[in-house]
């Protein structure tokens, strides 16, 4: 399988739907150009189980995602870094004013 570098991505965002190349290109390759995370890698990166992760997002202890592409929700990659940080530091200030 051909490898598509982020340089070939990114000018086809530009000039193609996001739609039909969200249906041509696989994921693996379109969401690290785009820098996007998704709920099931920050889960990996915060070690916790992904239904955990969800519930915490569903109670407001994690923050939302702020992209949708497809109906998929996605951090990008320096809110997931940031989230993941916080996370293991133990002392995020949206877990404690969700509460």
């Amino acid at each position: 399988m051909r490898k598509i570098d982020e340089i070939t991505i990114r000018k086809a965002i530009a000039t193609i739907a996001i739609e039909r190349l969200l249906d041509t290109v696989p994921q693996s390759d379109l969401l690290p150009a785009l820098n996007l995370v998704s709920m099931q890698d920050l889960s990996k990166m915060m070690d916790l189980n992904y239904s955990t992760m969800r519930g915490h997002v569903k109670r407001g202890r994690i923050p939302r995602p702020t992209v949708q592409l497809n109906r998929r929700p996605y951090y990008t990659k320096q809110e997931a870094e940031a989230i993941a940080e916080v996370w293991k530091e133990g002392n995020s200030s949206w877990r404690k004013s969700a509460k």
